[in-house]
């Protein structure tokens, strides 16, 4: 049987109605405020109604089809069924309890038409196949509801249920009281007052849970001392045994805590350790920031103490951001020894400049230029997570395609997601330029991509380097003469002699050719991203890079374009879409290149290095 010590109210419903504003009867601000507390205290930890399982009407201001719905909601209740009413209370010529609605009329003839008669209700709960049936009736002659009999479960010709548990505020022609604002800064209704207030403060000998027939009586007997209407009940079978709260006079559970944490987007990705800070809990109230009816003085209502602790834990990998993590028995000790209550943690995640998220699959903008979508390519990138994916793209992908990359998106226990790579425009680019390269497509495999309309850095090779470069084409040309022309113009010899002969000078001219080489190589070319390398190309002299560009104005990432087709020594293809680059020249002639790249591509890193260094 579910009740509030194990808080299973999957097939239990609760259905709330409340009115303060009238438009013929005189206003109840009490009510408003008696509804409130009445939905909270379902919804605390003393009685764990979970949110899904109650109904509320609050201030509904007419009757239309209220009658239907509650016959609905009771509909697939098996365990339970609550209702509860805090308003105005009025009677027909039959005394039918009839209970006022926002446009209730005050004229006899029209009240049971223009109100949620009892009678309504006791329909929708009767029909109801709940074992448990409970009416609360906080309003005016609350007792009518009791004189045909006042029983809500079933009849002889209904599902059988274990009983009915029925509470009015007054008898059948005595008006309920409430509190005025002049009494109260927040005045209620006294019925629902006096049972809050029972249910938060427990009632000593009772055990673990209050039970329904013991906390009327407690209500009953400080109404009746205080001088307030005496309530009524209607009880059958074992309802009064129904556990509706939690008792607090015993070993009730801690409070549970709440905390904040913030992760940057690629350490939700994997498993982070964080340390928390939270409250120790106040000694002078056991945590429950009041002393009887009064607030604690120690901690001003907080149950805190003044100092705190620590609590280290580790995040899952790939929590999202503003998910709830609960750290079960983390929170404050249960007051008279009773279990610890949780650490509920809520998880910030910072957002990430170039990767986004959606469910479990992480996104991305990926710009390419007009060549590379009209003739396709493939472009590596690297993920959040350290891992290089190849995104190949097809030919003729329209801008704003998603190309989906499997199993590269979050990674959690349940499974892993996908990278939805989104291609944008690098370049401007309109229907005359697609119609003349479509015309203009060359039987290459993949030609040299156009002259971008925005600045380009275009790498070429100095005077001094192409005067070396000929002269050692020349001194090839020359060695390959001297090797035919020698045996025709020196005297014949032994092919012995002309390999003692050859030998040191080919040996001499192969050895200063691989050293003069080795020295004319540039140093390697290395991507970083945020100080940090991750790919080294190997030597790649500076003829063998014909440009690099951004691939959209301020946008982080950059094509690097060789002049032939070939595979990089990292493995990577030609081009490489990266998000920084760093460059460096060990000739010391690096400046134009350097001046060019600030000047026309300012959001990229540019380091030049000296040679020796």
């Amino acid at each position: 049987m579910a009740d509030a010590l194990d808080g299973e109210f999957a097939n239990s419903r609760a259905v709330l109605i409340g009115a303060w504003d009238y438009a013929e009867l005189l206003c109840v601000p009490a009510a408003e405020n008696s509804f409130d507390r009445f939905r909270t205290m379902l919804t605390g930890p003393l009685c764990n109604w979970p949110e899904d399982r109650i109904t509320a009407f609050p201030n509904r201001p007419s009757l239309g089809a209220l009658p239907h719905q509650l016959v609905k909601e009771f509909a697939d209740a098996t365990d339970v069924a609550l209702f509860y009413f805090v308003g105005h209370g009025q009677y027909d010529f039959n005394d039918q309890l009839c209970l006022a609605l926002g446009d209730s009329s005050t004229e006899a003839r029209f009240r049971n038409t223009t109100s949620l008669t009892f009678e309504q209700v006791r329909n929708a709960l009767q029909i109801s196949r709940a074992k448990t049936k409970i009416a609360v009736l906080d309003c005016c002659f609350a007792g009518l509801a009791a004189e045909t009999g006042g029983r809500l479960s079933a009849g002889p010709t209904l599902p059988a249920a274990k009983g009915f548990y029925l509470i009015m505020a007054s008898g059948p022609h005595v008006q309920a009281w409430h509190q005025l604002e002049s009494e109260a800064a927040t005045p209620q209704t006294y019925l629902t007052k006096y049972l809050i207030d029972a249910v938060e403060r427990g009632i000593p000998g009772e055990g673990e849970g209050i039970r329904l027939g013991p906390l009327f009586q407690v209500v009953a007997e400080r109404l009746l001392r205080d001088g307030k209407p005496e309530p009524g009940s209607r009880a059958g079978d074992q309802a009064g045994d129904f556990v509706i709260a939690r008792n607090s006079a015993v070993g009730l559970r801690g409070r549970d805590l709440t905390a904040d944490t913030t992760v940057t987007f690629r350490e939700s990705l994997r498993d982070t350790p964080v340390l928390l800070r939270v409250p120790t809990r106040c000694d002078g109230c056991d945590g429950t920031g009041r002393i009887g009816a009064q607030p604690c003085d120690s901690c001003q209502g907080s149950g805190c103490g003044p100092q705190h602790r620590t609590v280290d834990t580790v995040l899952p990998r790939g929590v999202a951001d503003g998910r709830r993590i609960r750290l079960a028995g983390q929170g404050f000790a249960g007051p008279g020894n009773g279990p610890a209550g949780d650490l509920l943690v809520t998880v910030h995640v910072q957002p990430d400049p170039v990767f986004g998220r959606c469910d479990d699959h992480l996104t991305v903008e990926l710009p390419i230029s007009h060549t590379e979508r009209l003739y396709g390519t493939t472009v590596s990138l690297r993920a959040p997570t350290d891992e290089w994916v190849a995104v190949q793209i097809p030919p003729d992908t329209p801008y704003g395609t998603v190309v989906t990359v499997p199993h590269h998106g979050v990674d959690q226990a349940d499974g892993r997601g996908d990278l939805l790579v989104v291609v944008t425009e690098a370049a401007p680019c309109d229907a005359q330029a697609d119609a003349e390269l479509r015309t203009q497509r060359p039987t290459a495999m993949r030609p040299l991509p156009p002259e971008p309309t925005g600045p380009v850095t275009v790498f070429r090779p100095s005077v001094s380097r192409l005067l070396v470069t000929w002269w050692l084409v020349l001194l090839g040309v020359g060695l390959v003469v001297a090797l035919i022309a020698l045996p025709v113009l020196l005297p014949p010899l032994p092919v012995g002699h002309w390999g003692s002969l050859l030998g040191p000078m080919t040996g001499g001219l192969l050895f200063h050719y691989a050293r003069r080489t080795y020295l004319r190589r540039k140093p390697p070319l290395r991507i970083t991203d945020d100080g940090i390398e991750y790919v080294r190309f190997g030597y790649l002299p500076w003829p063998d890079i014909a440009g690099v560009w951004p691939s959209a104005p301020g946008h982080p990432w950059v094509t690097v374009m060789l002049r032939r087709k070939q595979q990089l020594s990292s493995g990577q293809p030609s081009p490489l879409v990266v998000p920084v680059i760093m460059l460096s020249d060990l000739r010391r002639q690096p400046e134009s290149v350097t001046d060019a790249m600030r000047r026309h591509c300012p959001s990229l890193l540019i380091n030049s290095r000296q040679a020796g260094r």
